[in-house]
């Protein structure tokens, strides 16, 4: 959407980067919030260091881009920037979403910026002086967030969901005894080449399937990656970097996926997922997500050993019962539209 044509109060300036070493995870999120303002008749723009699979991500969702030289936190002058962006857009509000950013910088941001919304996953930006703090992780209420003048939307309430995945939520659909039909999506950055892992265990197991392997446009090794998800037979194969996740999570069955964003969009659509962790804080945020009963936690992708996960997904693909258990759990969970209830606590807030 122009932000020109659109009245002041209803610009909104989204700060993220999307890179080879961030990932898709912030800007997807990013994208799913600003769909639900586009919806609520909000003019978009974002800013932010991005790499061609962030670009090609954000033009697909038709959102003016504002790029920077460097990711964000790393320049004061980059602040400046960024606040002179602002002014010149005149937007009624900014939302701030990276891991890279130090307390400091967001701090600074919050301070002379119009009103912020800073998402966070790990309580590391609880002290911004921000508007709004949405942390939608299962366990953001223990976090001890700060509640004084600032609005805190916490837990999978406020969920950021792409507008397809919400619209293939309401459309519900009917589910396989038999999980035939297996995403494997590890996210925009697999850092131990997981993927080729997981493949393998999957090629082992006694029972064939049929596999869609989804990586971004800035994975390594794909020409790999395609020749192994072929080998699973007619409707399996590579898919680079659908625009959402939404027609790949129809199709499966089940999802083996990354510990960040991607076993939430699973959960929430009623898609069983087996989570394998890229850090350590995703490892730890994944054993509260599944202690949940929400997935099935594989551990960390670095310490992951083929003969092990083959013997692990042989259980789990074959427990009909548990997998039921996480198809119901994950529904319960999420109410229908928590990104609309976020975007629209965010304008509500702008505007008190």
């Amino acid at each position: 959407m122009n932000t020109a044509s659109t009245p002041a109060s209803r610009r909104i300036l989204l700060c993220c980067d999307g890179t080879a070493e961030t990932g898709l995870g912030h800007v997807s999120r990013c994208l799913a919030l600003a769909e639900a303002l586009e919806e609520l008749g909000c003019g978009l723009c974002f800013a932010g260091k991005y790499g061609t699979g962030a670009r090609a991500l954000l033009a697909s969702a038709g959102m003016k881009t504002h790029p920077l030289a460097a990711p964000l936190g790393e320049s004061g002058g980059q602040l400046a920037e960024l606040l002179a962006l602002a002014r010149s857009l005149g937007v009624a509000g900014v939302v701030l979403d990276s891991y890279g950013v130090s307390l400091g910088w967001a701090t600074r941001l919050a301070a002379a910026a119009p009103p912020l919304l800073v998402v966070d996953d790990f309580g590391a930006l609880n002290e911004v002086p921000a508007r709004v703090l949405l942390n939608f992780t299962v366990g953001a209420e223990a976090l001890g967030y700060a509640a004084a003048g600032r609005r805190n939307l916490l837990g999978p309430g406020y969920f950021l969901a792409r507008r397809r995945l919400r619209r293939l939520r309401r459309a519900g659909r009917a589910w396989a005894a038999f999980p035939l039909k297996v995403c494997v999506c590890l996210g925009g950055v697999d850092r131990f080449g997981a993927a080729s892992v997981v493949l393998h265990a999957l090629s082992q197991l006694p029972v064939p399937r049929l596999v869609r392997t989804v990586v971004s446009m800035d994975a390594a090794g794909r020409g790999q990656l395609e020749a192994s998800t072929a080998r699973f037979g007619m409707g399996s194969g590579l898919r680079c970097q659908p625009p959402d996740l939404a027609e790949e999570l129809a199709w499966a069955d089940v999802c083996i996926c990354g510990g960040g964003l991607i076993k939430y969009e699973a959960a929430y659509v009623g898609v069983p997922g087996a989570v394998l962790s890229q850090t350590a804080q995703q490892d730890i945020e994944t054993a509260a997500f599944a202690g949940r009963g929400l997935a099935h936690n594989l551990g960390l992708a670095r310490t992951t050993a083929a003969d092990t996960l083959t013997a692990e997904l042989t259980v789990w693909l074959g427990d009909e019962q548990g997998l039921a258990t996480l198809r119901a759990n994950g529904w319960k969970a999420f109410p229908e539209d928590p990104t609309i209830a976020a975007a629209a606590a965010f304008l509500k807030e702008l505007h008190r």
